[in-house]
């Protein structure tokens, strides 16, 4: 198979390309408004919190995926702070470094370099765009590119020892979303059997024995990552904890309450990219499978059609990795894999232009094209954040980014009053996450995901009675979400009356005070 880059000034050029790529993206990414999301994205950066604060995952908190996500970026807190601005640099070097592998897995196909160095950029005007927050999924994104360097540009198929490689990133992607990197881990072990059968119609001799091998190689490269991480958590947390979170909860509670339609979006979602592009954006899968197709039919290119069979088979398995919950956001998780694809049938068709020159023109001219329909477009999507963060912070998390004035005033009203009652204990609910960073509280549960209509009745009763033990002063909540069947809400109720503040929006969230303990002073 060919190398990845062909020759040594090949090499240095595109060498440039990706640091340029990753350069550009991640400043690009950090002069955006750095927003703090509320539910999700607060989900994750306080699990990090968490395990920076000496918390264990599974033991102390619980969590239905793998905890690799949430370890690194409890590295870099305690590394650099616990801080957005490290949440956020973070983030905008991950995806330089995913837009920057999509590129060189575009090169690894021999895409020309101006269609490959489009790959990037449609990856952040369009996929980036639609969820610019922190999340477990980015780094599962960016596991899915590595994979598919791994494949297009390593040797595993002439040497089957080098699929050790593909197997460590799997194991990897594995441990930081199981439920993608299983799938992703499966679709692997499909390209290497379609190969071995295409020994026979390129007629030669069928290597049963290197399928085998390089089998056993990445077997050998998911287990030196997912054994000692499984162990290490079964050992600490116990075994009934790690199965109820990683098992139990996803098959039984997640699967039977979490539905959606392909591509499914809100209005919001959708002013931050092209949704009909995204939901049909599998199909750009067929280019490839067609070139496939005819190499296959007429018994040539060897190399490059196992090149394009991992395309194609690890463009299928990221859809299947997404089915859980295939909306909008999390087609764009996945859709890297499918503009490596696009550029890759593109450059085939431009191959077949004549004259030459406007063969070698055509790339530069696509780029151009879509730099005049896309860089507006990521204008447009930096303006909408503006709009919805517009009021600047210094919180205990950094500066933040608000929604409005008065989520920054709830922020300095808790901050002292927790300080004065001796504690950051604080429960959110439901859903307020936030909160817990730039208040720099703690959620006294294990749970950052609850609600009591879909959580197990054992997180309900968890919850009450840690809320009963503990008998914070303050809780936060929201009264026009409560249900009359609600039983944290009843709690909050009847043990806990809302504080006055002044100039508080219907519908937002309110501060309480627990009735048998002293007025706070004000």
């Amino acid at each position: 198979m060919p190398s990845l880059l062909p020759t040594r000034s090949g090499r240095a050029a595109d060498a440039v390309v990706m640091l340029l790529i990753v350069g550009g993206v991640a400043l690009y990414l950090c002069l955006l408004p750095w927003g703090l999301q509320a539910a999700d994205e607060s989900y994750f950066l306080v699990e990090a919190k968490r395990l920076r604060d000496g918390e264990v995952m599974y033991r102390d908190i619980f969590e239905f995926v793998t905890p690799l996500a949430t370890y690194a970026m409890a590295t870099l807190f305690w590394l650099f702070g616990t801080t957005m601005a490290t949440a956020r640099i973070a983030m905008a070097s991950l995806h330089g470094l995913t837009a920057a592998l999509l590129y060189a897995a575009a090169r690894g196909l021999s895409v020309r370099r101006t269609l490959a160095a489009a790959v990037p950029l449609i990856y952040v005007a369009l996929c980036q765009a639609v969820w610019p927050y922190a999340s477990w999924h980015w780094f599962s994104t960016f596991g899915a590119a590595a994979l598919l360097c791994a494949l297009v540009a390593g040797a595993w198929s002439q040497h089957p020892q080098r699929a050790i490689v593909p197997g460590l990133i799997s194991g990897v992607a594995i441990g930081m979303q199981q439920q993608k990197g299983i799938v992703l881990a499966a679709g692997v072990g499909l390209v290497f059997a379609i190969d071995a059968l295409l020994d026979y119609r390129y007629r030669e001799h069928a290597r049963w024995r290197l399928l085998i091998q390089r089998s056993a190689y990445f077997a050998l490269g998911v287990a030196l990552v997912i054994v000692p991480l499984l162990a290490v958590f079964v050992i600490v947390a116990g075994p009934a904890a790690v199965y109820d979170a990683l098992i139990r909860f996803p098959l039984e509670t997640y699967r039977a309450n979490f539905h959606c339609a392909w591509a499914s979006f809100s209005p919001h979602e959708a002013q931050f990219t092209f949704p009909r592009v995204l939901k049909y954006s599998p199909a750009l899968l067929l280019l490839p499978l067609l070139r496939w197709m005819w190499n296959v039919a007429r018994g040539r290119r060897r190399e490059l059609v196992t090149q394009l069979t991992a395309l194609i088979v690890l463009g299928a398995a990221a859809v299947l990795s997404t089915w859980y919950y295939p909306d909008l956001i999390h087609v764009a998780f996945i859709a890297g894999v499918f503009w490596v694809a696009a550029a890759e049938g593109v450059d085939w068709i431009l191959s077949a232009v004549r004259p030459a020159i406007l063969n070698r023109g055509a790339g530069g001219l696509a780029l151009a094209g879509l730099c005049w329909a896309l860089v507006p477009h990521m204008q447009h999507s930096g303006e909408l954040l503006r709009q919805t963060f517009p009021v600047s912070y210094d919180t205990a998390f950094g500066r933040v980014d608000l929604t409005s004035e008065w989520e920054g005033a709830l922020v300095e009203t808790i901050r002292p009053l927790l300080d004065a009652a001796g504690t950051h204990d604080l429960y959110c609910y439901p859903h307020y996450l936030s909160l817990y960073l730039t208040a720099d509280a703690r959620n006294p549960t294990p749970y950052q995901y609850f609600a009591p209509a879909i959580s197990p009745p054992a997180h309900t009763d968890r919850v009450l009675r840690t809320l009963e033990a503990r008998r914070l002063p303050y809780i936060v909540a929201c009264p026009f979400l409560f249900r009359p069947t609600d039983p944290v809400a009843q709690y909050i109720r009847a043990n806990y009356a809302m504080l006055p503040m002044p100039d508080a929006p219907v519908g937002t969230y309110r501060l309480y005070g627990r009735k048998d303990l002293a007025a706070p002073a004000r």
